[in-house]
């Protein structure tokens, strides 16, 4: 199995389309482990924070070998991440974080120092490394994650039993029928 040569930051969340928040829920962070021990790292952080729950997608900056070693030894799927713009996507994380709709659980105390400490290298190309958190791993993973999180999909069933927006025949339901599949299950 190929060893990771840099850290890889691991950050688990979801989107809160009822709040419109981004919402980190865990991390996890490895220097130097085979692709076997981040499966079961990842493996392990996602059945902690969501439970039975159903990963929909990961996103990835990792080299395309351990993508396809997760994918074909261990059936775990990663989109690789599109890297352009590098200093864009900071900059939309920031408004994220400035727009009060960037939520990161406390627990993630390696990505909140990473936060706090990083700085831009003199060329502004990277960030500037540090034996504690060498490149920090964690703050790109949060680059990419706010990147790729899909926000303008809405989670929530599209129909409620008995309510069908549109029926049969293309028209829009009436307001009656709406009021009336609805009623019991809302005070209307």
């Amino acid at each position: 199995f190929p060893v990771t040569i840099h850290g890889t930051g691991y950050l688990i969340g979801y989107n809160d389309f009822a709040y419109g928040k981004v919402v980190i829920s865990g991390e996890l962070l490895l220097k130097k482990k085979t692709t076997e021990d981040l499966a079961k790292s990842l493996r392990e952080l996602e059945k902690r924070v969501f439970g039975s729950h159903t990963v929909h997608a990961r996103y990835s900056d990792t080299a395309a070998q351990v993508i396809a070693d997760l994918s074909r030894i261990h059936g775990i799927q990663c989109t690789p991440t599109l890297k352009d713009n590098k200093e864009a996507q900071i900059n939309y994380v920031r408004l994220l974080i400035q727009q009060r709709t960037l939520v990161i659980d406390p627990s993630c105390t390696m990505l909140i120092r990473q936060m706090r400490t990083a700085t831009w290298n003199k060329q502004r190309t990277d960030w500037e490394r540090n034996e504690q958190d060498g490149h920090f791993d964690l703050l790109a993973a949060l680059v990419y994650f706010c990147r790729n999180i899909d926000r303008n999909h809405n989670p929530y069933p599209t129909s409620v039993p008995g309510f069908n927006q549109w029926n049969g025949n293309g028209k829009q339901d009436s307001e009656r029928e709406l009021v009336s599949a609805f009623r019991g299950r809302f005070d209307l």
